[in-house]
């Protein structure tokens, strides 16, 4: 199989309140494969079995409108094609394939206040050429479907990984998923579908430590789910997923370890319960707003400790209240490798991050950890721009950094700058430590005097 793509995006501002994004995406796809099925066999002639060559235009334009500051609305439009995977060749040998066909067209209104906001999604989906669920099974006892919704390690009650107070490097795990979510019954906004995902616990998760690389590819794909709540006590963890990296139904919970989150369409940790950081390193990246670095909807967001870093379209907002750690949101527009770099009053680096991929536009903040946005829908294709998964994806939208750090002081000004060259120090996805900073141009300063400070930057 040979699979090559060349995308691009521009985003425009009409008049001040309009603004409009284009999204083009081109992709070839060419599959060559002789005696393509499970069952012991040559083709002795030489001659592949299968020679179909895919050419996808895949374009996606829409609008985004803020009618007042706190009311806002969007539309987009978009085509999108999914190729045929290699069971679908193998279970319908013979007959000639074509490839799935998607239009969609999504319809958004948002409204955000300082205390409260809301949003309702609007999505109508038209299919051609869908592969569908038969209802039956091929000769090794897979049902003849158009995706593959496995999980690569699941369990369906609670999950331990590690041992309370042993090695926390061991045990070493790599759990990758390339399976696509398949639809199980109902149809649009109402359709039930079976997720793939690389580690699943069907109740609580405990994770002493481990080494754990672990990654997703499509729609619906979450890197570490626990259906109960999920700690993590130490261990390394880096997630690359489609959809959330690490989600929890009902409360998430770091006391340690070093965790690095990257979601192409969603959120890069996300609970629909509580949230509660005590210690650890976090270096977490959502995808743009709606999507968030971290999201615990409008539940309490507590943390006493702990170096974090989280950055999206949105964030959820710490609770003052519970929180003994101060932390500051930052506001404004990030440029892919572009260095974000704090410093004391005295000209001490902070904090030197290098920002992992480009948000321009309005950013937003969730206030007391409430997010907007709707769920995943789709049937496991992949739109350029990180849409439709998750709310608008691709619509664009502005940075929005929640930064948590132990040196944070009530009593001192910092400095915040973008743009200079790092030399040294050691990095962790993006975060450098002991790194020397050169160049950079002021943005702003600020005192983070409470407990949450909001920053805006440019």
């Amino acid at each position: 199989k040979t699979d090559f793509n060349i995308y691009g995006k521009v985003n425009y501002e009409f008049t001040k309140g309009l603004s409009g994004f284009l999204d083009l995406q081109y992709r070839h796809i060419g599959y060559k494969m002789q005696d393509p099925t499970d069952e012991y066999g040559f083709n002795l002639d030489g001659k592949y079995v299968v020679d179909d060559k895919f050419n996808f235009f895949n374009p996606k334009f829409g609008l985004n409108y803020d009618i007042t500051r706190n009311h806002k609305v969007y539309a987009s439009f978009a085509i999108a094609h999914k190729e045929p995977t290699r069971n679908d060749y193998e279970d319908n040998i013979g007959t000639d394939l074509k490839a799935e066909r998607l239009n969609d067209l999504e319809v958004g209104y948002k409204f955000q206040s300082e205390r409260f906001s809301a949003g309702a999604n609007i999505y109508w989906m038209s299919y051609k050429d869908q592969f569908v669920l038969t209802g039956e099974l091929n000769e090794i006892g897979e049902a003849i479907a158009t995706g593959n919704a496995g999980d690569a390690i699941t369990c369906d009650g609670a999950m331990t990984v590690g041992v309370n107070g042993g090695d926390s490097s061991s045990p070493a795990i790599k759990a990758a998923t390339s399976g696509q979510k398949v639809a199980l019954s109902g149809s649009g906004m109402s359709a039930d579908y079976a997720n793939p995902k690389a580690i699943k616990s069907g109740g609580n998760m405990n994770i002493y430590g481990g080494q754990f690389v672990v990654s997703t590819l499509y729609d619906g794909g979450e890197g570490i789910e626990s259906k109960g709540i999920l700690t993590i006590y130490d261990g390394n963890l880096e997630i690359e997923a489609y959809d959330d990296c690490i989600n929890a139904a009902k409360s998430l919970v770091i006391k340690g370890g070093t965790i690095y989150c990257y979601s192409s369409g969603n959120d890069g940790i996300d609970s629909n319960g509580t949230i509660e950081i005590s210690g650890g390193l976090i270096v977490s990246s959502g995808s743009t707003a709606p999507e968030e670095g971290l999201d615990c909807d409008q539940n309490t967001f507590k943390i006493t400790g702990g170096t974090i870093i989280g950055v999206g379209g949105a964030s959820s907002t710490p609770t003052s209240s519970v929180c003994t750690q101060r932390s500051i949101i930052y506001t404004g527009t990030g440029t892919v490798d572009t260095i974000f770099q704090i410093t004391d009053a005295s000209g001490n680096n902070v904090l030197v991050y290098k920002i992992p991929r480009s948000y321009s536009g309005n950013s937003g903040v969730r206030p007391f950890a409430a997010a907007a946005g709707g769920g995943n829908h789709g049937g496991g294709i992949v739109f350029p721009g990180g849409g439709p998964g998750g709310g608008p994806g691709g619509s664009g939208g502005g940075m929005t950094m929640l930064i948590s750090l132990p040196d944070f002081a009530s009593n001192v000004t910092y400095t915040i700058y973008s743009g200079g060259t790092v030399t040294g120090g050691t990095e962790f996805h993006g975060y450098y430590t002991g790194a020397t900073v050169s160049g950079g141009t002021s943005i702003t300063t600020f005192k983070p005097s409470s407990m949450v400070t909001t920053v805006t930057g440019k």
